[in-house]
């Protein structure tokens, strides 16, 4: 009986440290989860700060498309002016030309 009592008392013991060593196992992804965790809502609250500057860039792009946009139809307005005007004196100086050679 005594030996039976010794292999009882060595078999509690190996199930006892068998079962530390998956608590520690489970501890030790516990922890690599949680850092893991925290990890994924730092780089969440990072992209929704990239996002929200990104948006605010988008939208003062957009004023400046807007900006644009008007702004076009001024300088081809400036350049059909300049257009004209450069016809109109070609042709006076053909006009002028011709009136010299008649």
């Amino acid at each position: 009986m005594p030996r039976l009592q010794k292999l009882l008392h060595v078999l509690r013991e190996i199930f006892y440290f068998q079962v530390l060593d998956k608590v520690e196992a489970l501890q030790a992804e516990f922890d690599a989860m949680n850092k893991k965790k925290i990890d994924l809502e730092n780089n969440i609250d990072l992209c929704s700060k990239k996002l929200d500057r990104a948006e605010k860039l988008i939208s003062g792009l957009g004023g400046e498309k807007d900006r644009q946009v008007h702004s076009k139809p001024k300088s081809w307005d400036r350049y059909l002016v300049f257009y004209a005007k450069l016809h109109n004196v070609r042709d006076s100086a053909s006009e002028t030309a011709d009136s010299f050679a008649h």
